[in-house]
């Protein structure tokens, strides 16, 4: 696994029953494995219903999540904390957010157990594209995602989920403000999915 790993990582894969002495942190050198086992491509988006109804029951089930209706949380995913893809008028739209009830929210923050939790309780989330909003597939089907493009970066990847596990889809186009694809969004537009999904 990547050297920068965090908790939440290894927690995951010890969920699954991967300890931590079993795992080997890459440095990025040049390896030689006697046998190296490569997963096949699943599903168009890279993801199928049945992987994602495992990796989701596989740790309620570990961590004593009950959830089994859609919750009323909102939350919004904030990337304040990327290198990348952050929405760099974000400080003008949470107002906004939160006078809808949202959580605003950076994943990277939480343990693993606090995301689970949260994600499960959702009725709507809104985010960039980005490993943080990939927690929604914990949300319970009917669920509505809200996702925001950079315009040089429409990943089709949240579709495909959505689609795999019943959730509703939402997504909304902005300006690229810069090489790492910072980028805002109007908030007209903003203001416009709210009310979509909201009403």
């Amino acid at each position: 696994i990547p050297a920068w790993v965090k908790q939440y990582h290894l927690d995951s894969l010890e969920a699954f029953g991967i300890e931590e002495d079993r795992i080997l942190k890459f440095d990025g050198g040049t390896w030689d494995f006697d046998r190296l086992y490569v997963p096949s491509f699943l599903a168009p988006g890279g993801h199928s219903e049945r992987q994602i109804t495992w990796v989701r029951e596989r740790l309620r089930e570990v961590f004593d999540i009950k959830q089994t209706n859609p919750g009323d949380r909102r939350i919004y995913v904030s990337r304040r904390d990327a290198a990348s893809r952050r929405l760099v008028n974000e400080d003008a739209i949470l107002p906004l957010l939160k006078q809808s009830e949202f959580e605003i929210i950076a994943p990277g923050e939480l343990t693993l157990t606090e995301q689970i939790t949260k994600f499960s309780e959702a009725s709507v989330i809104i985010g960039v594209a980005g490993s943080g909003l990939t927690n929604f597939a914990f949300a319970q089907p009917g669920c509505t995602l809200i996702e925001f493009h950079p315009a040089d970066y429409v990943n089709l990847a949240y579709w495909f989920m959505a689609s795999a596990v019943g959730h509703n889809y939402w997504f909304e186009i902005g300006q690229t403000v810069n090489e790492t694809q910072d980028f805002t969004i109007e908030l007209e537009r903003v203001e416009a999915a709210l009310k979509a999904v909201l009403t």
